[in-house]
């Protein structure tokens, strides 16, 4: 089977998981859509295969020859890719990042690959779809037992669309919390407007290797507004990291720690393609959270994070992703 795989390049989720699919699947040739934003190339080097351009449309006759499969990572539309592949006999494949979808959308793949139980929910009944998680490369993530809890570790990344990550929440619940015992780390690959003038605090940019990320610290502190996916979790739990979230789905399908949310209202706007149900922990109840969470033993919760990552794992689900796509 020789899979035609759009995706990014880039340091961001996207570019991991599009990396990860060219090195544990038979993909054959890699299209890049440049974008103003994002287009910061985690390697120095262009990727061999690989089709760098800004107008995928322009490309598409030539680049779907000698391919049995289109996967597209991709969030953006490319209506002129699914075209030509139908036209062609290509079975055509979509990741749904839900929301980054058009709604109501106009591309109809042969498959939508949904990643979580909530971008399954949103593909509407009698179309075809299947659940399988995005797999985390589990050996790229050394495994260490936390033992309890004093240090919180929050990834904020590139804060996400409409501050997805809850960056600002976790900053704002610094200050809040008793324990003076704590500590907070807190990854950004990009600059902060505002943080704690807390001696508690330690902030650091972006890391040479992913798994840098959970050698050091104790739980992860990911109080999304919105998501439907979140590979840090799971490269989290991957190093043996438990990881605290927003009481809602999917992360209250797996996480093994959870905060309420204090409100829910509509999100629209760009980047995002439709709205979204947002959902927002008040920085007082994590604040709360954490204090209680304080000097717990985690050797079991450790252990149980890593079985999860090791469920979702390549090795696990390589057969299933390669079954799904199957021409």
């Amino acid at each position: 089977m020789r899979i035609g795989l759009v995706g990014r390049h880039n340091d961001k989720g996207l570019g991991t998981i599009t990396r990860n699919w060219r090195r544990f699947l038979p993909v054959t040739r890699t299209l890049v859509k440049l974008h103003k934003l994002g287009n910061r190339f985690a390697e120095t080097e262009p990727w061999p295969d690989t089709t760098y351009c800004k107008n995928p449309d322009l490309v598409a006759e030539e680049w779907v020859r000698d391919i049995d499969v289109l996967v597209v990572l991709e969030f953006a539309k490319h209506e002129r890719l699914f075209t030509v592949a139908r036209e062609r006999g290509i079975k055509s494949v979509l990741m749904v990042n839900y929301e980054f979808l058009p709604d109501p959308f106009a591309v109809r793949p042969d498959l939508f690959l949904c990643p979580s139980s909530v971008n399954l929910a949103a593909i509407p009944e009698g179309l075809p779809k299947v659940l399988i998680p995005t797999p985390v490369d589990l050996p790229a993530f050394p495994f260490r037992v936390r033992e309890s809890v004093r240090t919180f570790v929050h990834n904020a990344g590139t804060l996400g669309a409409h501050g997805a990550n809850g960056t600002r929440v976790f900053l704002d619940a610094i200050p809040l919390t008793r324990n003076r015992d704590l500590r907070f780390l807190l990854r950004s690959q990009v600059p902060l407007p505002s943080t704690p003038d807390d001696p508690r605090v330690q902030i650091s940019g972006a890391l040479d290797r992913q798994a840098d990320l959970y050698a050091e610290g104790d739980v992860l502190v990911m109080p999304h507004r919105f998501r439907a996916d979140s590979l840090p979790i799971a490269e989290a739990m991957a190093s043996g990291m438990p990881v605290l979230s927003t009481d809602m789905p999917p992360f209250s399908e797996f996480c093994q720690f959870l905060v309420r949310f204090a409100r829910e209202h509509p999100l629209s706007g760009r980047p995002l393609q439709r709205t979204v149900l947002a959902r927002d922990v008040d920085p007082a109840d994590l604040a709360t959270t954490m204090d209680a969470l304080a000097g717990m033993p985690l050797r079991d919760a450790s252990r149980a994070a890593r079985a999860y990552a090791e469920s979702i794992s390549w090795e696990r689900l390589k057969a299933r992703i390669l079954e799904a796509i199957r021409p």
